[in-house]
């Protein structure tokens, strides 16, 4: 890491602890080297001291001499690029390939067309998959295997959004920075040939259903606004989804029956989350926090910028040395927890109450020793409905509810 780099395009050494970084005669090479519309040349940086002709540390080790700008501690610096860490593995690339084939035999074994590897008129955009599905919906899909930073998430998703796209990101790690940074679902860690040879892929992240429950001396967990006794009012949960199985999840997504949402205030967290639910759900949710949801889309405030201290221009290549930047552990993203819903408008209580739907399947005429698909959600199930075909008790439940 250094404060310090060489522009292989316009031949200059860059001190990245001026504001101008020393060449006043480039007033837009900052925006070039780092942001959102940084340049992707992977070779448009090298180190000063292999730009000079005597080879640095890096390229001693085998490695590259090229680097790319990171912020640490409010400050800009240059860090060589290391393949094993930024590089598509060779596992990854076929996993993407078969998440990709995945995802368009599934739209189109559900009558959706699939656009694979679609790009944008003017070139700014490429989605691995588009599914075009019911009443003008297009789902852009985006298995992410690799690492991919926030900006960049954020970046593909606007121009996303700008080309008429809900954009799905997918992938099999809780600590991926795309989580709640746009619409996201998770599978399990699974290796790529059971991608490939069909096996199911159960959802285990980014997906929801809603859950509504009166606080009273029925309820098991005390009232989450209190933290203590029961106060007779109406709460609710965005639970994980159970038994949802990626193919079930695109046909679900692009019939309609499912929908995003962005909760921008997030009880208990100074956070925000994005979350897949089930269309009803999100609509009754909508409702039900009709007085407290204000806006959806809100601007995120500007981090504030930390005093850089000016250092003179370093062509000394610090390839693996003590630097005192230490990057925090990575955190898990999605650690599987209920997104509470604190407050539920009152006048809306009595109507809530009646929806609930209880079935009992206690007796031996809704149990197969046979685990089959649930004709609603696609899961595996042991349950069978009152025509003794597979269904789980909930999503039969959920059939029955009042729109």
């Amino acid at each position: 890491m250094a404060s310090s780099v060489f522009c292989t395009r316009y031949g200059v050494e860059l001190n990245l602890t001026l504001p101008d970084l020393g060449q006043p005669g480039f007033p837009d090479l900052r925006s070039e080297i780092y942001g959102d519309n940084a340049d992707q040349d992977r070779e448009f940086l090298q180190c000063v001291q292999s730009a000079r002709g005597v080879p640095c540390k890096s390229e001693a080790k085998g490695k590259s001499p090229y680097m790319y700008i990171q912020r640490r501690s409010g400050s800009l610096v240059a860090v060589h690029r290391n393949p094993g860490r930024h590089e598509v593995t060779p596992a990854e690339s076929d996993e993407h390939k078969a998440l990709k084939e995945r995802i368009s035999k599934a739209a189109e074994a559900a009558g959706f067309a699939a656009d694979v590897e679609s790009r944008s008129r003017d070139g700014k955009r490429r989605t691995d998959v588009i599914v075009n599905g019911v009443d003008g919906i297009r789902i852009g899909w985006e298995p992410q295997m690799s690492k991919l930073g926030r900006q960049a998430v954020e970046r593909r998703t606007k121009l996303a959004k700008r080309d008429g796209l809900t954009s799905m990101w997918l992938t099999k790690s809780d600590k991926a920075d795309l989580i709640n940074r746009a619409p996201w679902s998770r599978i399990k860690q699974t290796p790529w040939r059971e991608i490939a040879a069909g096996d199911p892929l159960e959802i285990v992240g980014g997906v929801n259903r809603l859950e509504i429950w009166r606080c009273d001396s029925r309820s098991v967990v005390p009232c989450p606004v209190a933290k203590r006794g029961r106060c007779g009012k109406h709460h609710g949960e965005w639970r994980a989804a159970k038994n949802l199985y990626l193919n079930k999840l695109v046909e679900l997504t692009a019939a309609g029956e499912y929908r995003s949402l962005h909760l921008t205030r997030v009880a208990g967290s100074r956070g925000e989350r994005y979350l897949w639910a089930p269309r009803r759900e999100a609509d009754r949710f909508d409702e039900i926090t009709a007085d407290q949801t204000g806006d959806t889309e809100r601007a995120i405030p500007e981090r504030a910028e930390a005093e850089v201290r000016e250092r003179p221009l370093d062509r000394i290549c610090r390839y693996g040395e003590e630097t005192g930047f230490r990057s925090a552990p990575t955190q898990i993203r999605d650690a599987g927890e209920a997104v509470a819903i604190p407050h539920v408008r009152a006048d809306l209580d009595l109507r809530i109450a009646r929806e609930q739907v209880v079935l009992d399947w206690s007796d031996q005429t809704h149990w197969s020793n046979e685990p089959r698909h649930c004709r609603a959600c696609g899961g595996l199930t042991n349950l069978l409905d009152d025509d003794r075909r597979p269904m789980h008790k909930v999503c039969a439940e959920e059939r029955l509810r009042p729109a």
